[in-house]
C-alpha cells in the first residue's frame, strides 16, 4: 500500500510531461500561473527601501506573452488634487500626516459656470478640519493644504486588440476597449494628451484618451516602420524609404504633411518633454529635429560619426542625447540651427537609447558596459563603467535598476557607479522603462503588473521637473577643453575606456582590470577567452 502513492506521483509527472509536449510550454495557461517569482515579495522590496503600492492584472489572454506594448505616459492636461494635513509647515522637518485624494471637480453643463466640488469633497474637508482640532488639543500645530499634480497613465494593448488605460498611481482601471482586427497584428502605441493611436496592419486607429472611444480609422499609403507616434499637433508615421508623414490629430483623414529625408528612420521619434520638438536618427548617419506644432518643419539635421540605432533620449530645455556605433556620444540642444553642446568619444559602440537621470546621461554599450556622463558637458562621472549590464530600466531616487546579462535584477548607485547585490537572486520577466517618476513597475509572467515606491514617498515625484538646463550652458560648451585638431569639429579627443570590473560575481565580468570589453575570460590576448585557432 505504501508504494501506491509513489506510483501515482510518477504517473502524474509523466502525464504532465506529455501535456507539456502536446500543448507547448508557451501556450499553456497552467505554466503562466505557476511562476510567482518574477514579482517582488514584501521582504525583498523592504530590503531595497521599497514597498508594494499595488498589484493588478492586465487583460491579456496568455499573460505577458500576449502583450504587444505597454508604456507610461504623463498627462499634462489633467490635474489630480490632494488634501494634506501638514505638521510644522515651513520648517525643514515638515511632516505630512495625512494625504487624501480629492474627487474630480463637477463641471456644470451650463456654459460660463466654474467647476464645483461634490459632497464627498465637502465631507473630506470637514473630517480634515476635525483632525486639525484634535491635533491642536495634543499640542501639535498643523494646517491643511491642497496640492495638484499631473496624471500618470499606463497604456497597454494585447495581441487580441484589447486596449486599456490604468491610473499609474493606484492601478485602477480607467477604461478598456477592443480595437482593430486581431488577424492583422498590432504595432507599438502612440500616446498624446488627448489621443491614443494604434497601428493595426496597414491602418492607424485614433482613440480618445479620455474614454477609449474610436475617433477615426485610416489606411496608410505606405508601409510603416515603428507604428505611429503622437507629437504636438500631429500623428507621425515613418515609412519605408526615408519618408515621414504627419497627420493632423484633429482629423487624421486630412492630407498629411510629407517630407523625404536621407536614410530610413532607425527608431521611433522622441518628443522633448517641455516642447513639441521631435528627434529621430536615420541610417544615413544623421539626426533630425522637427517642429511638430502648427505647420511641421524640419529645423536641422546633425551628421554623426556612425549610426545611432537606439535613437535619442529627451530632456527639458529641448535637449537630446544619443550614442553611435562609432563610439561617440552627443548632447545637442534643438535651436533653429542646432547647437552641439558636447561630443564625447568613449571608444565602444552604442546601439541603445540612453536614459536621463537628473543631470546624468546613462548609456550602455554593445559590450554591456554602462557609462555615466555629465549632461551639461559630457564629462565622465564614474571612475570606471559597470560591466555585465543587460538592460537599463529606471531610477528610483539614487538607485538605478538594471538587469544583468544573465537576466537578474541589480541595483547601481547613480552617484558612484557601485553595484550592490539583492538579498536573493531575483529574475523579473519585464520591467517598465520609467524615466518620468520615482516608481518601479514590474510585469509578471501571468500579466500581473506590480507598482513599488520608496517607503518615504507616498506621493509620486516627477523627475523631468528637476531636469533644468544649467546656467551658462552655452558658455560651458564653448569653453570646453578640446584638442586643437578637433576643436573645429567640436569633438573631444578619444580617451581610453577603463573598462573597470565592478561586482564580478554579480555581473560575470571576470578578468580583472584589463581593457577587454568582453569580460576578460582568459589571460591571453584573445578577447573571447578561447584559443584563436
Amino acid at each position: 500500500m505504501s508504494s501506491i502513492p509513489a506510483h501515482f506521483a510518477r504517473g502524474l509527472a509523466l502525464l504532465g510531461s506529455m501535456l507539456a509536449v502536446a500543448c507547448g510550454p508557451v501556450d499553456s495557461a497552467w505554466a503562466q500561473y505557476r511562476r510567482a517569482d518574477d514579482l517582488m515579495t514584501g521582504s525583498l522590496a523592504a530590503s531595497l527601501g521599497l514597498q508594494i503600492e499595488w498589484t493588478q492584472t492586465l487583460a491579456t489572454p496568455y499573460g505577458v506573452q500576449s502583450l504587444v506594448d505597454i508604456r507610461l505616459e504623463k498627462d499634462a492636461t489633467a490635474q489630480q488634487r490632494f488634501l494634506e494635513i501638514v505638521a510644522d509647515q515651513g520648517a525643514e522637518n515638515e511632516r505630512v500626516l495625512t494625504r487624501i485624494r480629492l474627487p474630480e471637480l463637477l463641471v456644470p453643463e451650463a456654459a460660463g459656470k466654474q467647476a464645483t466640488p461634490d459632497r464627498e469633497e465637502d465631507e473630506i474637508r470637514r473630517i480634515a478640519s476635525n483632525d486639525i482640532r484634535r491635533l491642536k488639543r495634543r499640542g501639535i500645530t498643523a494646517t491643511i493644504r491642497e496640492i495638484k499634480q499631473p496624471r500618470m497613465w499606463i497604456y497597454a494593448i494585447a495581441n487580441d486588440g484589447t486596449l486599456e488605460r490604468r491610473d499609474a498611481e493606484t492601478g485602477k482601471l480607467d477604461w478598456r476597449a477592443r480595437v482593430g482586427d486581431r488577424r492583422l497584428g498590432y504595432g507599438p502605441l502612440g500616446v498624446g494628451n488627448s489621443s491614443v493611436v494604434v497601428t493595426n496592419g496597414g491602418n492607424i486607429i485614433q482613440v480618445r484618451a479620455e474614454t477609449g472611444i474610436i475617433r477615426e480609422r485610416l489606411s496608410l499609403r505606405r508601409a510603416e516602420l515603428f507604428g505611429a507616434s503622437v507629437a504636438g499637433d500631429y500623428v507621425i508615421v515613418h515609412t519605408v524609404g526615408g519618408n515621414f508623414e504627419a497627420y493632423p490629430r484633429r482629423d487624421i483623414m486630412l492630407d498629411p504633411y510629407t517630407e523625404h529625408v536621407q536614410g530610413s528612420a532607425l527608431s521611433p521619434p522622441v518628443q522633448a518633454p517641455t516642447s513639441s520638438l521631435t528627434c529621430w536618427t536615420t541610417s544615413s548617419e544623421h539626426c533630425y529635429v522637427m517642429e511638430s506644432q502648427g505647420t511641421p518643419s524640419v529645423l536641422f539635421r546633425l551628421e554623426t560619426d556612425g549610426i545611432a540605432p537606439g535613437g535619442a533620449a529627451a530632456a527639458s530645455g529641448d535637449r537630446f542625447f544619443l550614442g553611435c556605433n562609432a563610439g561617440m556620444v552627443y548632447g545637442i540642444r534643438a535651436t533653429r540651427t542646432g547647437d552641439v553642446m558636447w561630443s564625447q568619444a568613449i571608444g565602444v559602440p552604442f546601439e541603445e537609447r540612453p536614459i536621463i537621470v537628473g543631470d546624468r546621461v546613462l548609456i550602455r554599450s554593445v559590450f554591456g558596459t554602462l557609462h555615466c556622463l555629465n549632461a551639461a558637458n559630457g564629462d565622465r562621472l564614474w571612475d570606471q563603467p559597470v560591466r555585465g549590464v543587460g538592460e537599463i530600466h529606471t531610477a528610483v531616487e539614487d538607485d538605478l535598476y538594471v538587469t544583468t546579462a544573465a537576466g537578474l535584477m541589480a541595483v547601481i548607485d547613480v552617484n558612484t557607479g557601485r553595484a550592490r547585490p539583492l538579498a536573493k537572486r531575483f529574475r523579473p520577466t519585464q520591467i517598465l522603462n520609467n524615466t518620468l517618476t520615482n516608481r518601479l513597475y514590474l510585469v509578471g509572467t501571468s500579466g500581473a503588473i506590480q507598482c513599488l515606491r520608496p517607503t518615504d514617498s507616498p506621493l509620486i515625484k516627477w523627475k523631468l521637473d528637476s531636469q533644468t538646463v544649467p546656467d551658462g550652458l552655452a558658455d560651458e560648451a564653448a569653453q570646453s577643453e578640446l584638442a586643437p585638431a578637433d576643436a573645429a569639429a567640436g569633438v573631444q579627443a578619444p580617451a581610453d575606456d577603463a573598462g573597470g570590473n565592478v561586482m564580478d560575481d554579480l555581473f560575470g565580468g571576470g578578468g580583472g582590470a584589463d581593457d577587454d570589453p568582453f569580460g576578460g575570460m582568459g589571460g591571453d590576448d584573445n578577447p573571447f577567452g578561447g584559443s584563436p585557432f
